[in-house]
This record gives structure tokens, sequence and C-alpha cells, in this order.
């Protein structure tokens, strides 16, 4: 009989353990369970407007403290996760947390926006799967 706890078998169920717990966090952190939690908001709330949208701007490091666990790729690769379905959630989590940093409110279409795709090709260059 094959002795199973090889350097490779041992590698292979470390690296399976680390995929598998990378998608559970970033399930477990952008479930929606039907209800938004009251938020007590003050009746003349200032809106900050995009003035500057951060992502044209934005380097690999801050992309690696904006967008948590996997979103980066949710967002901007083909064949996101799920059917997309990832894809809300971690553009809110990454917009929550470009507010705390920079001060800026971002929406949807600013992530998507074309000038940010464009950005991001120059930044990690233009052969990776980008979703159009």
């Amino acid at each position: 009989m094959r002795k199973f706890f090889t350097p490779i078998n041992t590698i292979c169920t470390a690296i399976g353990i680390f995929v598998v717990g990378s998608i559970i966090y970033v399930n477990v952190t952008n479930i929606n369970f039907g209800f938004n939690p009251e938020v007590d908001k003050a009746p003349n709330a200032e809106v900050t407007e995009v003035r500057d949208n951060p992502l044209l701007s934005a380097t690999k490091d801050d992309v690696a403290g904006w967008f948590p666990g996997t979103c980066f790729a949710e967002i901007y690769m083909q064949n996101p996760s799920y059917n997309g379905g990832l894809v809300k959630g971690c553009i809110d989590k990454t917009a929550q947390e470009i507010k705390a940093q920079t001060g800026v409110a971002l929406s949807a279409e600013d992530f998507r926006s074309p000038e940010v795709i464009s950005h991001f090709k120059t930044v990690y260059g233009a052969g990776n799967p980008w979703r159009s």
C-alpha cells in the first residue's frame, strides 16, 4: 500500500483547503438575508460625489488593500464565480473600503467605466482575461 502523507499530497491538500477557504470567505462575507438592518441616518447627511475616481490611479498595492478576497477577479475578469452572483457584494464591500480610506463614494458604474478597465489593463497587462 502506498504512503498517503507524501510531500506532494500534503501540498495539494493545503492548496485545496486554501482555495475552498477563500471561496467560503467571500461567500460568507457577501450573504444577504433579504433584509437591510436599520441604519440611523442624519436627515441632512452629506453625500460625497465622485471627485476623482481613485480607481483611475490605483496601484497593485491599492488593489490589494481595497478589494477583499477574490473580488478584483470577480469584478474585472471573465467567467466570474456563481454566474456573477458575487459581483454586487464585491462592489459594495470594495466601495465601502475605498470610501473609508479615501473619502470618495463610488457607484457600480464607476467600477465598470472603460477608463478604469483601461487603467487596470496598463497596471496588470492586457494579456489577462479581462471582461469586456
